[in-house]
Formats: structure tokens, C-alpha cells, sequence
């Protein structure tokens, strides 16, 4: 086996930033929050992904009792055959493509830019995992749900680091 056919199971998640670095203020709460570009090769056999964001440097009292982490976004049962994102994507498209949507902490079904309190950098998780099956959940599922549906099923999963750290006073 040549090094191009060892590495092509090997998961990997692009973005607009690389691991460690700053996130464009555009995906934050002082920019719009939209959701950034993401982009991934495909996994062999493969048969959904699921996507999750969440901020383990979150205050404690932001978090609800079961959670580990501030959750602004969870994609699941993306099929295998989609390796992209657009920036902005809507809820439209996303319904289009058979892509579910999990509830984040704030209760909703959708993308939540970063939004910090004032302080130090916050760390933003971009976990991909590539599954060797859908998982039988419905829309508006938690982040505990998709995670326990996962276990035993993840052929592969990568992780980007985005960085954000609130620059004006005037957002709550």
C-alpha cells in the first residue's frame, strides 16, 4: 500500500482558519454569525457524518447539568456522498440535502456564531466524525443523544480549533 492510499481514510476538516487560529469575525456574534465554509474528503465506507461545535472553555454557568461544553452547532446523517458546506448555508439548504439538525445549548436548530464573554480566547470545536451508519434520531436532538447514538460507529473523526475572543463591549 503507497502513502496516497494509507492516508485517503485518514478525515480531514478545512475551514476558512486552521487549528490555533483566530476565527473571521464574520462567523462570531460581532460579525453576523454565520456559518463558516467547511469542506472534508470522503471517508471509504462511510455511511453518514456528523458534525459538532461546541466551546469547552465555556463558563460553567452557561452549560446546562449534562453538558460538558457550550454546543453552537450540530449537523447529523450528513451523506457520505456530501464533502461541503457553503458559508452562510441556511436552514433551506441543509433540510434540502436530508441534513438533521440538533438542538444547541441555547435550545435552537441552528448555527450559533461564538459569542464569549469579554475575557480570554475561547476555543471552538469543529468535530467531524464519519460513521459506518445514520443515526436513528430525530431532528432537534442533543449533543448527549447524538454522542451516545455515535458509540461504536465512528470509522474515523478529525478536530479544528478555532480561536475567538469578544472584541467590542456593546454585545451581551
Amino acid at each position: 500500500m503507497n502513502n496516497s492510499e494509507k492516508n485517503k481514510n485518514i478525515l480531514e476538516l478545512k475551514a476558512p482558519f486552521l487549528t490555533g487560529e483566530y476565527m473571521p469575525m464574520e462567523y462570531t456574534c460581532e460579525g453576523g454569525g454565520q456559518s463558516p465554509q467547511l469542506s472534508w474528503n470522503s471517508v471509504k465506507n462511510a455511511q453518514s457524518y456528523v458534525l459538532i461545535v461546541d466551546d469547552p472553555d465555556a463558563p460553567r454557568e452557561f452549560l446546562k447539568p449534562d453538558e460538558d461544553a457550550f454546543v453552537h452547532w450540530i449537523l447529523f446523517n450528513i451523506l457520505p456522498a456530501i464533502t461541503f458546506l457553503p458559508a452562510h448555508v441556511s436552514l433551506e439548504e441543509l433540510a434540502r440535502s436530508y441534513i438533521l439538525i440538533g438542538t444547541n445549548s441555547s435550545g435552537q436548530q441552528r448555527y450559533m456564531g461564538p459569542c464569549p464573554p469579554h475575557g480570554p480566547a475561547h476555543k471552538y470545536r469543529f468535530r467531524l466524525y464519519a460513521l459506518d451508519q445514520k443515526l436513528v434520531l430525530p431532528s432537534g436532538a442533543t449533543k448527549a443523544q447524538v454522542v451516545q447514538a455515535m458509540s461504536g460507529h465512528i470509522l474515523e473523526q478529525t478536530e479544528l480549533v478555532g480561536i475567538y475572543r469578544r472584541h467590542s463591549v456593546g454585545h451581551a
